[in-house]
């Protein structure tokens, strides 16, 4: 009888308490493991949504740019052959423009249409502080002379964000000649009196100041850091934009 009992027993044990633990460390691990891949699923996927965003953001900033300059004129009333521009350096454009103002005619002309116009890079609040010293994320600016006095810009006149998070200023280019600290947004070209060939320079050094009208094209850059909180994911776009309405050199 007492071999019987012991075979009963024996043929009835379950689970022990060690292969309990076994199991339940499987599946921990296994959780963790499906937790940590959707987390990195999740994340790679807000960074390709931002990139695309910003990408899609720049593109925008650069059909506005171009199709503001392209149709740049001189201020009202200048003499023929003036310059469109009346401020042009690496982060900075001015000039007068009727785009999309009241009184246009249809092909973009229009003197009491004409508006002083910039496009700038500056702080997020609008202010422009040394642009080469870091924090280097900035924000490029349009703003239209819409309020009182007319011919300078204030806080009251019209301004709208055409890109976020820009990093020219911190990105060295060595495309150029001679090689720069910073990425310039604008660049300028000019023609070559003797052979014809074109010239370019971001005037940094304010030379071209007294020969804006000379202004033939200009080439549009914008570095946008779509990946802030993580390793930088850099949009580098750019244009090339001939004023219609600059002088023939």
């Amino acid at each position: 009888m007492h071999d019987g009992a012991t075979r009963q027993r024996g043929t009835q044990a379950g689970v022990t308490l060690v292969e309990l633990l076994v199991s339940m460390i499987i599946l921990a691990v296994i959780t963790t493991m499906l937790v940590v891949t959707w987390i990195s699923l999740q994340s790679s996927y807000a960074q390709t949504v931002n990139a695309d965003n910003a990408r899609s953001s720049a593109r925008d900033a650069l059909t506005r740019i171009s199709s503001e300059i392209r149709g740049a004129q001189p201020s009202p009333g200048a003499t023929a052959g003036s310059a469109v521009f009346t401020v042009a350096n690496q982060w900075e454009v001015d000039f007068y423009s009727s785009y999309n103002q009241p009184g246009t005619s249809a092909d973009g002309t229009g003197t009491g249409a004409l508006a002083l116009t910039r496009i700038y890079l500056g702080n997020p609040d609008g202010t422009t502080p040394p642009l080469t010293t870091a924090p280097y994320q900035k924000n490029l600016f349009w703003q239209r002379d819409t309020a009182a006095p007319i011919g300078s810009f204030t806080s009251a006149d019209r301004s709208v964000v055409l890109a976020t998070n820009v990093v020219n200023t911190g990105l060295a280019d060595t495309s150029v000649t001679p090689n720069t600290t910073y990425t310039a947004i604008f660049r300028y070209a000019t023609r070559d009196a003797t052979s014809g060939d074109l010239v370019w320079t971001d005037n940094n050094d304010g030379s071209l100041n007294s020969n804006l009208a000379k202004i033939v094209a200009v080439n549009v850059r914008l570095l946008i850091d779509a990946n802030l909180n993580h390793s930088p994911t850099r949009i580098d776009l750019q244009t090339l934009v001939s004023p219609r309405n600059a002088p023939q050199n």
